[in-house]
């Protein structure tokens, strides 16, 4: 059952949450549509504490033990329609509230790639989607990779999430000064066949390049670490 949370004027809360520890009887499962409806099911704190923050796994300090041990059912209800960024910041205030979270932002100087407008300007869509979230799919190119990605409003999250083994897990920092939402699609060589070909193939900064109008470049960078003060590990009663 959903309960009412009460917001704060002006802040962003969701219309509703029930927060659980999960039992462990259902998959993990995670999602939010422009109806306004989160879920999270079997989700541990790790993952819940990433996405409300958007931040990547090893930019998260401090965090407990029990951050991948412990797992919880949340099911909120947001005004149909909301941007996602703001759920973000309505489950950042819902773990604040439910589980007394305290974190605070810092900087760490490492190894990272910049994400920056190559010449000739962006090639990304503005969003006309209804939901979030990039789909994997089948490329018309023989060998390629293709990704179909809904309302990015984090660029430099979901460039370093697909980047996968070309990034070697280093952080992404949006240098774009890019605002609003996007939809785009991107057709790349995955890393193993291309270190391995002998006929055409194109590398994910390439493709990135062509195709997006965007480019990666390795530096040295000032990257943001999220660093946890205080968590309760059980949420207070519904």
């Amino acid at each position: 059952m959903l309960l009412c949370c009460l917001p704060a004027l002006g802040q962003l809360q969701f219309e509703a949450a029930s927060v659980k520890v999960s039992k462990g009887d259902t998959p993990g499962t995670s999602g939010y549509t422009m109806s306004g409806q989160l879920t999270a099911l079997n989700a541990d704190m790790r993952g819940l504490v990433l996405t409300a923050y958007d931040v990547r796994p090893g930019a998260l300090l401090g965090a407990p033990s029990w951050f991948d041990s412990d797992h919880f059912d949340i099911v909120a209800k947001a005004v149909p329609g909301t941007k996602f960024d703001d759920v973000r910041v309505m489950l950042r205030e819902l773990l604040k509230e439910r589980f007394g979270l305290e974190a605070h932002w810092d900087e760490k100087v490492m190894a990272a790639f910049a994400l920056t407008v190559a010449k000739g300007g962006p090639k990304l869509q503005e969003s006309s989607a209804t939901q979030v979230g990039c789909t994997p799919g089948m490329s018309v190119k023989w060998g390629m990779f293709h990704i179909t990605c809904k309302m990015v409003g984090s660029l430099g999250g979901v460039i370093m999430a697909m980047g996968g083994p070309y990034l070697d897990g280093l952080p992404v920092v949006d240098q774009t000064a890019l605002k609003g939402t996007w939809d785009f699609t991107l057709d790349y060589t995955p890393r193993p066949q291309y270190d391995s070909a002998t006929g055409p193939a194109l590398s994910y900064f390439e493709a990135l390049e062509q195709q997006l109008g965007l480019r990666l470049e390795a530096k040295k960078l000032p990257v943001p670490v999220l660093v946890i003060d205080r968590i309760n590990r059980e949420p207070s009663e519904n």
